[in-house]
């Protein structure tokens, strides 16, 4: 098993090792996908009530909700784990 260093450079986390003098740049712990949540939560009337919120750890406010309201729980839970798998590939790009 070898050592790491972390070293924040430029908002990311570097990782050095000091054997082998490698370097490589990994994502800060922020945006791991356990940090995350996706909740659903009833906010409208009928026919259309439900909303996808996604939550980051330690937050009690969502950092990104739906724009449109779903018919179904199930529904808006789909575009919610969508839209974040979305939302950390953009990050990790």
């Amino acid at each position: 098993m070898q050592n790491f260093v972390r070293v924040m450079r430029e908002n990311k986390f570097e990782k050095i090792s000091p054997d082998l003098g490698e370097l490589s740049v990994i994502l800060p712990p922020m945006i791991d996908h356990e940090d995350f949540s996706v909740v659903v939560k009833n906010r409208a009337h009928p026919p259309k009530p439900w909303r996808w919120e996604i939550y980051r750890a330690g937050r009690t406010s969502p950092i990104e909700h739906s724009q449109i309201y779903f018919e179904t729980m199930s529904e808006a839970s789909r575009a919610g784990k969508a839209a974040l798998k979305l939302m950390l590939s953009e990050v990790q790009n």
